[in-house]
């Protein structure tokens, strides 16, 4: 996986690599409540969390290396997934506890068509256990 060789080329180098993809839409980047997943060697993790504070509200430890980017495709995976698909979807979503900023934006945006192509395959066969 493309995360532990650059972990591995930056050990290498005397560095210390630490993932932090965030996710949020344009407009929270704008407000701060972004929420970076962390992953990397433990005490490098914890040096970084201070210095995302002004960009992310929460800063959750994922793991090792290639988690963080793992915990972000899938709550992309599962952002996708949700996608309204069925009459009366948005109305009971907005009327349940899973109501939020993200569904009501998700309601007014029609998704672009899913291109599954060799991007979407490898990253499927990451999260299902392979390597």
């Amino acid at each position: 996986m493309y995360s532990r060789a650059l972990e591995a080329a930056v050990r290498a180098a005397k560095g210390r690599d630490v993932e932090a993809p965030v996710s949020g839409s344009r407009q929270r980047a704008e407000a701060r409540p972004l929420v970076a997943m962390l992953a990397g060697e433990a005490t490098a993790v914890k040096e970084v969390r201070p210095p995302l504070e002004p960009l992310c509200h929460h800063r959750v430890r994922c793991g090792a290396v290639s988690q963080a980017l793992r915990m972000k495709l899938t709550v992309n995976l599962f952002l996708i997934v949700t996608a309204p698909a069925k009459p009366g979807f948005l109305e009971v979503l907005g009327a349940a506890l899973l109501a939020s900023a993200v569904s009501r934006v998700k309601a007014q945006v029609q998704p672009p068509p899913l291109r599954l192509g060799r991007f979407m395959t490898v990253h499927a066969t990451s999260l299902a256990g392979g390597r």
